[in-house]
């Protein structure tokens, strides 16, 4: 009987282990980690912007040939699920992101439909 009981938990360690691996790991990353400006490395939406908090309001700027692109756009980030969500409702223009950081200064950005990511350096700390 014992036997049948060993079997029975290493196979169903064996079918459940699939589905651990796809979930991933969880997100360690914190929002205080992505308030600053960042510059793409390579291909990315934005050539440079910026992730504020100032008196509870998160902004989003954005600057293309160094002058401004995007201004006052808002963002709010899911700690659980480590996704960045982009907004500017003036001109109804959203991203959404899944985030990740090599060290503290690499950002990447992947939007769900994309296989690559963007990737940024920090240029400044954010406020």
């Amino acid at each position: 009987m014992a036997f049948r009981s060993i079997h029975a938990a290493t196979l169903g360690a064996l079918l459940l282990a699939p589905a651990v691996a796809w979930a991933g790991p969880a997100c360690t990353l914190k929002e205080a980690q992505l308030i600053a400006a960042w510059e793409s490395v390579g291909d990315g939406q934005f050539e440079q912007f910026a992730l504020s908090l100032q008196d509870g309001r998160r902004g989003f700027d954005s600057w293309l040939h160094e002058r401004p692109d995007i201004y006052g756009g808002r963002w709010s980030f899911d700690p659980k699920t480590c996704r960045l969500r982009i907004e500017h409702p003036g001109n109804e223009l959203r991203w959404d992101y899944t985030v990740r950081m090599n060290d503290s200064n690499t950002l990447l950005l992947r939007e769900s439909k994309e296989r690559n990511s963007e990737r940024y350096r920090k240029i400044a700390n954010g406020r």
